[in-house]
């Protein structure tokens, strides 16, 4: 079983990458928590322990406000690349978060 502290929700969500040594990728969510996201960037490979800039619409948000905010490379292969967000709390400017968080049971 895997080791998570919160349960990842699928999410095809459209996500724009600032990543540095390619600049703009474009790439597609396969699912989402509190701490990060998997997305798919068409074999365009993305470096470990980089930090990118993301940006994207959460499809449940009423207002369609963009999110933007830092993540960490921490896992990326040819098909993808697992990031892991700095401050996941600039995802709503509430404080709330887009998902409805469920811990994983022990």
């Amino acid at each position: 079983m895997e080791n998570r502290w919160f349960q990842r929700t699928p999410a095809r969500i459209n996500v724009m990458v600032q990543y540095a040594p390619l600049g703009l990728v474009t790439g597609v969510s396969r699912d989402i928590s509190c701490l990060g996201m998997y997305i798919r960037t068409h074999s365009i490979i993305l470096s470990c322990e980089e930090t990118v800039d993301l940006t994207f619409r959460y499809p449940d948000n009423e207002n369609g406000e963009l999110f933007s905010l830092e993540a960490e490379i921490v896992h990326s292969g040819e098909n993808g690349a697992g990031l892991q967000f700095i401050d996941f709390q600039l995802l709503l400017p509430s404080g709330q978060l887009p998902i409805n968080p469920v811990p994983y049971p022990n």
